[in-house]
């Protein structure tokens, strides 16, 4: 079970599932098969501002019909196949495969799941945060409009990637957080978009193709200072195109060109480093998962790995060794 904290309903009365449907998830028709065995029907969801993530299970065959919404729905099948009708395309959808599309502006689509039940994740993203964060990758002066089209099915390791980070996050949110930072939230939630955006099929992708101006060495500067005095607050590309008035894209290369890696593994560098000195002063109830949480990371584990890679010890090392033996 994904985001087993974040429970919205358990329930075998049709009824209410109808309701639920209908008020969460613009359903428009619920049927399931009766059997002998009891019908559960189980839904764990976090909806944040601009993206949801829904985690959908029951030990059933169920057919559930669904009108327009103003978001933009990936479902990826974690348990059982399913059966998707989209207009007149139909999709079969199994655990293996990349799932499928649902653009915010569908009229009409269903799915059907066979005995058995099923068990699948959803990622939901505001259709016109998608258009927003493509204007600002790209540096186009009006809001793109931007039309799904279902996965390719040859494009394995795209679509993995895209799955990996959804269900990572689930299982982050799962573990940790009670202890998300709000801004920390929202930067995942750029970080969903923006994979959506790159790893799925539609009508702008020429446009994330293309190769991005290079930005000048006073706008590089304007982002490097920003950061540095932002380190503890939301830090996006959104944010980081705006001060340096380039693309998102641009911004990407120049990191690229300067340091050698992403604009993400750069304030993460940052953040390291100001986690190091909070873990120096060893004030007095600081813990690590709290420095590793204040400084923005999520994950622990995580965090342990990437302090371990920068300064060749773990975090615990550092709070515990004397301070003249701590290398700088």
């Amino acid at each position: 079970m994904l985001l087993g904290r974040f429970p919205e309903i358990v329930s075998s009365d049709i009824d209410e599932l109808a309701a639920s449907l209908i008020a969460n998830a613009g359903g428009r028709r619920f049927d399931f098969e009766k059997s002998d065995e009891l019908f559960v029907f189980r839904v764990n969801a976090v909806r944040l501002t601009q993206v949801g993530l829904i985690w959908i299970a029951t030990n059933n065959k169920v057919t559930v019909n669904f009108g327009a919404t103003e978001y933009a729905r990936r479902v990826f099948q974690l348990r059982n196949s399913a059966q998707v009708q989209i207009g007149r395309q139909r999709i079969d959808c199994t655990p293996l495969d990349a799932g499928f599309i649902v653009p915010p502006d569908c009229e009409d689509w269903s799915v059907e799941y066979g005995k058995g039940g099923f068990e699948c994740l959803s990622l939901r993203v505001d259709g016109e945060a998608l258009s927003r964060k493509l204007q600002t990758l790209t540096g186009l002066d009006s809001t793109p409009t931007v039309t799904l089209s279902q996965p390719n099915r040859n494009d394995v390791r795209r679509d993995a990637l895209l799955r990996q980070a959804v269900c990572q996050f689930a299982i982050e949110l799962d573990e940790f957080g009670d202890h998300f930072t709000p801004h920390a939230i929202a930067e995942f939630e750029h970080e969903l978009i923006f994979r959506f955006l790159l790893h799925t099929n539609h009508n702008q992708n020429h446009l994330l193709e293309r190769t991005p101006t290079l930005g000048s060495a006073g706008q590089m500067a304007r982002i490097e200072d920003y950061i540095y005095a932002n380190w503890d607050k939301q830090l996006d590309i959104d944010q980081l195109a705006h001060v340096a008035s380039v693309s998102g894209r641009t911004i990407f290369r120049m990191f690229r060109a300067r340091h050698s890696c992403s604009p993400h593994h750069f304030i993460q560098q940052v953040r390291l480093h100001r986690a190091r000195q909070l873990l120096l002063e060893a004030a007095d109830g600081l813990t690590i998962s709290g420095v590793a949480f204040r400084c923005g990371f999520t994950n622990p584990g995580y965090f342990a790995r990437s302090y371990r890679d920068i300064f060749g010890e773990l975090p615990s090392d550092t709070v515990k060794r004397p301070r003249s033996r701590i290398p700088k």
